[in-house]
């Protein structure tokens, strides 16, 4: 019997030559691409998770008040660690690792420059679970020792072993040349690590030279503590606990710091905030993904089902014939089912080997490193071809219950009943066809003007020309005015200057900073602070609103004026600031001046109440405008400087321009990612529009040959076959416009800066899918109008 059910099915997949095609490539398209998303949603969500107890582990993070807003970094003080193990002594443990440390590195002839090196506490290992393929996590607690990922390895020792030699760390504590013995080698941090490194140094090694004292100072976010609690641990109770927690070691009644943890499970696609060590997921964004493949398979789906039922009438004679030699209704149902499951198993197999081919270049899209690989995952085969079964059963079962519903005699007549509910339902699915697509034409609009908006948005500074470098040492810091006159000799060379902060990267230093009011009160505020040496706000460009700027040449600023910007003012409620005194530590002095808001930070951050310090010294980094077209040559010229400057370091440095535009490649990412899972849910909707034009055209040709010889026209005959796609893109629109409105407003909330309503993204939606809608239908109903009516009238 079910040899017969796959012959016969076989058959009639190839005598419906045309739509059994467009039904394959729809759903091998729709399973391709399906594949690939689940693929990387799936990759989004397993990060973190091959840690043993991943549901035990919390990161500690820090809320800084700043006015009536609150500052989320997910960074916190050295001295925090040593403070939870004494007063929480259930904790399994606590480790605390430093933010990424860079220099060159030396092992002979080698020199690589390394920006992922990281001090870690005795119980960084016991905490995560990162194999070791030499040595064992106790030798972190080894002096003057250094652990090293596989690929460092490879790359200074190639495939000898690289224990019990030496690395040499350039100019590395306090400008001196440390070497340390390498005494473990672990396996690359998988890419689903929500952190990565790559050169791995024990607290006791670095603790005399770096963090000394360092116990002290809650306010500096110097690295990163995590826990890892006992079973059945109560982290609402602890989270409770922690004001208390830091009155007792900060300080009676402090207020300007708050204490909470965070799943180390949720981290990548919940956490977005200031300090994080890289560039986070987005848990809304898989949402949008899942949405995005659930519309695919429908769009597929529904292609097959509309082309199943359009060519009922079709089959209708030999559904009667069947009826009367015997046939039963659950033989009936069987014989379709295992037609579409066909068509299915067909599309599923091609769709798996698509998706093999093209998953280097979805990597390329995505950023990610994902494999399908089903040979070493025969659970995802499995969950493959149940999905696919699932999707052919669904398909299937509507076509298969009407067609096996036929009475017998009106089949055989070719009188079919429900031949009017058959037509609403189809043009019912082509409704929801079309408002898929607008809704996604739509949505990608939207996502590429925000990227848009974003790459091109004015920082209120001047970035077109900048370009800015590391001064790397406090030597170099100390001897910098010899760089500096080099530098300004080269008349294509401007504005060298400098902040502790690099341009559009988070601003985490806080200061507790004593406002004097008239009458002679005082009022304290935490701001956010950014030190520079006295010329770089009118270097940049940044505009006044009020008093004037740091005297450039003179030192009379030094310790005695800050600027302040508009956001800082808005928290004295309207009061007059210019010229108000202040008190930070053992600073006092006058504000002079507020520069209007611009953006120090990237537009992910709202621009924060930020104070500007003078500095008469260098700080971390060298700000400078060229102002030549021929960039290279500058470029060249500079770092010819700094080789002659610190021939021991090599020179690193940023396009500004260009490193604004990194900032949002995880935008540009999203947008590609979409505009293709877009681009595939309409092209596969063509198909089935393409499909049911072709089978409508082949139906009506004697209509359409008596219209020709009654004088009816090509444009004419088109016309009639497509309107009835014009009316159903037009209801489409009635439901795509508010779906559209509530998804793209929904997002764009998640970004501090974005675009705001726009009509026309709407109206383009409507005219694409209608100009697809008619190029589509009119491939197939011109040429069936341009037949010779002779040939119409003959067909039968």
């Amino acid at each position: 019997m079910l040899k017969n059910q796959l012959k016969i099915a076989f058959r009639n997949l190839v005598r419906n030559g045309t739509y059994s095609l467009i039904n394959i490539c729809g759903l091998t398209l729709g399973m391709a691409s399906v594949l690939l998303i689940v693929t990387y949603v799936n990759h989004e969500l397993s990060y973190d998770q091959f840690h043993n107890d991943a549901d035990r582990i919390y990161r500690v993070s820090e809320t800084v008040p700043l006015g009536d807003d609150v500052k989320v970094i997910a960074s916190t003080s050295y001295a925090l660690a040593p403070k939870l193990r004494i007063d929480y002594p259930n904790l399994e443990n606590t480790t605390f690792f430093s933010r990424p440390q860079s220099t060159d590195v030396f092992h002979k002839e080698n020199r690589f420059f390394e920006n992922r090196i990281h001090f870690v506490d005795d119980e960084f290992f016991e905490v995560f679970d990162f194999e070791f393929i030499d040595g064992t996590p106790e030798v972190i607690q080894d002096v003057n020792t250094i652990v090293i990922n596989e690929s460092t390895a490879k790359k200074y020792f190639g495939e000898r072993s690289p224990i019990g030699e030496e690395l040499r760390l350039n100019q590395f504590y306090n400008g001196e040349n440390v070497s340390l013995t390498v005494s473990g080698v672990i396996k690359d941090m998988p890419a689903n690590s929500h952190f990565h490194m790559d050169l791995l140094i024990g607290l006791k090694t670095t603790e005399q030279y770096v963090f000394q004292g360092m116990g002290r100072f809650w306010g500096w976010d110097s690295g990163y503590t995590y826990i890892k609690a006992p079973e059945r641990f109560d982290i609402e109770s602890f989270n409770a606990s922690f004001p208390d927690f830091i009155n007792k070691h900060v300080g009676a009644n402090t207020t300007w710091l708050t204490y909470f943890t965070r799943k180390l499970t949720e981290i990548h696609l919940e956490s977005n905030i200031n300090s994080e060590m890289e560039a986070n997921g987005n848990k809304q964004d898989i949402y949008v993904f899942l949405i995005v493949a659930l519309a695919i398979i429908f769009i597929a789906s529904v292609n097959y089902i509309n082309m199943a039922t359009a060519i009922a009438t079709k089959r209708s004679k030999e559904v009667g014939i069947l009826k009367t030699l015997g046939a039963t209704r659950a033989q009936l149902l069987r014989q379709y089912i295992s037609e579409a499951l066909l068509i299915t198993l067909i599309a599923t197999l091609l769709g798996g080997f698509l998706a093999e081919i093209i998953t280097p270049s979805f990597n390329s899209l995505s950023g990610k490193t994902m494999e399908i690989n089903f040979l070493d995952n025969p659970d995802r085969i499995l969950y493959y071809l149940v999905a696919a079964i699932a999707i052919g059963l669904l398909s299937s079962v509507y076509p298969a219950i009407y067609l096996s519903s036929f009475q017998s005699i009106q089949a055989l007549q070719g009188k079919v009943s429900g031949r009017n509910s058959l037509l609403g339902f189809r043009k019912g699915m082509l409704t929801v066809q079309f408002s898929i697509s607008i809704f996604l034409i739509i949505a990608s609009v939207i996502v590429y003007n925000q990227w848009d908006f974003l790459k091109n948005k004015s920082y209120g500074m001047n970035t077109d020309t900048t370009l800015s470098f590391p001064i790397q040492s406090g030597d170099n810091a100390e001897r910098f005015d010899v760089l500096k006159s080099v530098l300004e000799s080269n008349p294509a060379i401007s504005r060298v200057t400098s902040t502790n902060r690099q341009i559009a990267r988070d601003v985490n230093n806080q200061s507790r900073i004593d406002f004097y009011e008239p009458d002679s009160t005082v009022e304290q505020m935490s701001l956010s602070t950014i030190y520079m040496q006295p010329g770089f706000l009118k270097d940049m460009g940044v505009k006044l609103k009020e008093g004037r700027y740091f005297f450039k040449d003179q030192t009379t600023d030094i310790d005695n004026a800050i600027i302040i910007n508009e956001a800082a003012v808005q928290l004295f409620q309207n009061k007059d600031v210019l010229g108000r005194g202040f008190r930070m530590g053992d600073v006092s002095g006058t504000v002079i001046g507020i520069t209007e808001d611009f953006h120090f930070e990237s537009l992910y951050n709202k621009i924060k109440p930020m104070i500007y310090v003078p500095q008469a010294r260098v700080q971390g980094y060298v700000t400078l405008s060229i102002n030549s077209d021929d960039f290279s040559e500058a470029l060249a010229f500079i770092q010819n400087a700094w080789t002659d400057f610190d021939p021991n370091r090599g020179f690193r440095y940023y396009i500004t321009n260009e490193d604004l535009k990194n900032l949002y490649s995880g935008e540009e990412r999203f947008l590609n990612l979409f505009t293709m899972a877009t681009g595939l849910a309409i092209f596969i909707a063509c198909l089935g529009i393409f499909g049911l034009v072709s089978f409508s055209a082949h139906q009506r040709t004697k209509e359409i040959g008596i219209r020709k010889v009654l004088g009816a026209g090509t444009f004419n005959i088109t016309f009639l076959l497509t309107r009835q796609f014009l009316k159903l893109i037009l209801i489409g629109n009635l439901i795509a416009w508010p779906v559209a409105h509530l998804f793209t407003d929904n997002w764009l909330q998640g970004y501090s800066y974005h675009i705001g309503f726009q009509w026309w993204p709407y109206l383009v939606a409507s005219a694409v899918a209608i100009v697809i809608a008619i190029i589509t239908a009119s491939t197939q109903t011109i040429r069936a109008a341009s037949r010779n009516p002779v040939d119409s009238l003959r067909y039968e």
